[in-house]
């Protein structure tokens, strides 16, 4: 998806009215993506779970050459921000 594209889908995020009906309708005229969503209700109230499914992916991901991430890149952020592994510990300490 382009920049530009995803911009417009940030910015249909943003408002506080959005909802999964919303969320969907903002992948509609991209034929390459599958979005839906559910309504779940809570105790108190509701809320929206959105599934969004970039088709071309899945198929990569199914077949086995899918890759969600440029190891130049990885790279590149490995060297200014470290390993990063106290981030994967979900607010626990590795040696906890």
């Amino acid at each position: 998806m382009a920049l530009k594209q995803t911009l417009t889908i940030l910015d249909g995020l943003v408002h506080l009215k959005v909802n999964g009906e919303k969320v969907v309708q903002l992948f509609d005229e991209y034929g390459e993506v599958e979005a839906s969503f559910q309504t779940v209700q809570g105790e108190r109230r509701a809320t929206d779970s959105v599934k969004i499914v970039t088709v071309e992916v899945a198929k990569e991901f199914v077949g086995g050459t899918a890759k969600f991430y440029d190891e130049n890149e990885c790279k590149h952020l490995r060297k200014l921000y470290g390993s990063m592994t106290h981030r994967q510990t979900l607010g626990v300490a590795a040696n906890e």
